[in-house]
């Protein structure tokens, strides 16, 4: 019997997590673990390091105001843009002029918001900077200074705040998460193909229903995957249209 391959690697860390978490307690519910002993102690092993990087990912000092502070360069970089924009509609022709100026800015700079963090960074760097020198005069006769100065403020303040991370966490030596992963994937890989030989040779009662639980397991969670997925798609293909 071949039980159904599951992309564990599209997971994200904690939907990978919480299926193994699923499995573990599965494994102890039927008490199958003699079928692949070997293989599941080096699995538990591994689960237990992946919870404890993943802890030290959720009680960063830094993780909530990384958070929060890349929400409000967001709002301020949205508030500046959608005020040029609407400065277009000014009665004042040097100042309709101007915001039409700036606004080619802002398309060739595009979506910052949708950007990782590291990338959204350097581009609002660029674009402040182009804006206090190459823009000066647009910038000072529709009197957005203050915006320029305050998303500048809180870009370099977000900046700061993941050198700062990046610190603490090089002081804290740790296995990297996607290679624990990489790990664990090749554990439960040999733990399925036990399971298989076992069902094919000696397939008893208990050994039945653990692998129909599994089974729907995996169904369940690639269901997940899948939606994911889903809607990421429909999302790209409504930009592109």
């Amino acid at each position: 019997m071949n039980i159904k391959k599951i992309r564990l690697m599209r997971f994200r860390n904690e939907e990978f997590f919480q299926f193994f978490t699923e499995f573990k307690d599965l494994v102890s519910k039927y008490e199958v673990d003699s079928n692949f002993f070997g293989e599941y102690v080096k699995l538990i092993a591994l689960y237990n390091e992946l919870d404890d990087s993943l802890e030290l990912v959720r009680k960063s000092n830094y993780t909530s105001e990384i958070v929060e502070l890349d929400k409000m360069r967001d709002k301020v970089f949205l508030g500046l843009k959608n005020t040029i924009k609407a400065l277009q509609n000014h009665f004042d022709e040097d100042k309709q002029k101007a915001s039409t100026r700036l606004m080619l800015v802002f398309k060739t700079y595009g979506n910052v918001k949708e950007k990782g963090y590291a990338a959204e960074t350097a581009t609002i760097y660029n674009l402040v900077k182009d804006l206090n020198e190459k823009y000066e005069f647009e910038i000072e006769i529709l009197e957005l200074q203050g915006w320029v100065d305050k998303l500048d403020e809180y870009n370099n303040s977000f900046s700061k705040l993941m050198s700062a991370r990046d610190k603490e966490k090089s002081e804290k030596p740790q296995k990297r998460v996607v290679d624990i992963r990489k790990e664990m994937e090749i554990c439960y890989r040999n733990i399925i193909r036990f399971i298989e030989v076992a069902m094919f040779s000696e397939p008893d009662d208990n050994l039945i229903s653990f692998v129909n639980e599994l089974l729907s397991k995996i169904v369940r969670f690639a269901n997940i995957l899948s939606l994911r997925e889903g809607r990421a798609a429909a999302k790209k293909a409504d930009k592109q249209n």
